[in-house]
């Protein structure tokens, strides 16, 4: 079966964002695995008492944190049956 995009973005529509469908399709199964976000950050010890969060220039580091880490802390990872739920800085 194709599926066809349409060329119009206005023609398009999308399901509202869901964490738990996201993860459940790209790494399916998920249920017993532990999960865990990572981020990279130029000084990985922003990442002690979440100091990034307070960098304006880092808001694909915030947006890793408000939506990934804290979904899946808030609900995300009892409703898969993961485990963990850390998250990581690398330089």
């Amino acid at each position: 079966m194709s599926t066809s995009v349409p060329s119009d973005p206005s023609q398009r529509s999308f399901p509202p964002f869901s964490l738990t469908r996201l993860i459940g399709t790209v790494f399916e199964p998920t249920e017993g695995k532990r999960v865990c976000v990572l981020i990279d950050l130029a000084d990985p010890a922003g990442m002690k008492d979440f100091a990034f969060l307070e960098d304006p220039d880092l808001s694909i580091q915030r947006y890793a944190h408000d939506i990934f880490y804290q979904g899946l802390k808030n609900g995300g990872m009892a409703e898969m049956g993961m485990t963990g739920g850390e998250m990581f800085a690398f330089r």
